[in-house]
């Protein structure tokens, strides 16, 4: 969705060589670390905010994620993610100079401020709570507007959601501790060369 939006070729980003971009591997889950580092050298600002102290982490790795995530969270993502890897791209993120890493959450209005500044905003929802269901599934979005009552996305699914109207509450909640301890929002937005 980010690729289309700044008019990038679709065709020549095959499925494939998205899955080789993105480090997905069937099954698991994935983390952002690579696709931000990507985005940094073919030309984009990319700011991520997440309630992850990158230097720790890339420090102590899963044992300073088992300190700030509920056991719940920790045990889940231990099982679908390669927490050494992603341990070793935490380091990369760190000394990119196109990358800025804020330990923070931010709030609706913060984020629609964002986007008022031209940013393509990309957020961490748990998937489970916006379909009703218990249990969490961290899943990014991408945020297409806001108007006085919802805020608009379209979800890559599966399965795809296209123009979602999530009301401010029930977005907010899907975001932020308790109902997604993990929280991340990522901004893009093409570097002034």
């Amino acid at each position: 969705m980010l690729l289309a939006y700044f008019g990038l070729p679709e065709k020549s980003l095959s499925l494939k060589k998205l899955d080789k971009i993105t480090n997905h591997k069937n099954g698991m889950f994935t983390w952002q670390g690579v696709s931000l580092l990507w985005l940094a050298s073919i030309g984009f600002e990319v700011i991520n905010f997440e309630n992850i102290d990158y230097k720790m982490f890339a420090k102590n790795g899963s044992e300073y994620l088992k300190k700030i995530w509920p056991k719940e969270t920790f045990d889940i993502q231990n099982k679908y993610s390669d927490l050494k890897k992603e341990q070793q791209i935490a380091t990369k993120l760190l000394n990119n100079p196109h990358i800025q890493l804020k330990q923070k959450s931010l709030s609706i209005k913060e984020i629609k401020n964002y986007f008022d500044k031209g940013y393509f905003i990309m957020v961490s929802v748990n998937s489970l709570f916006l379909a009703n269901k218990k249990g969490y599934s961290s899943h990014m979005v991408v945020i297409t507007g806001f108007d006085n009552t919802y805020v608009h996305i379209n979800d890559p699914g599966l399965p795809a959601k296209k123009n979602w109207e999530i009301t401010y509450s029930a977005f907010e909640k899907s975001i932020l501790p308790p109902i997604k301890p993990d929280t991340n929002t990522i901004l893009f937005r093409h570097r002034r060369m």
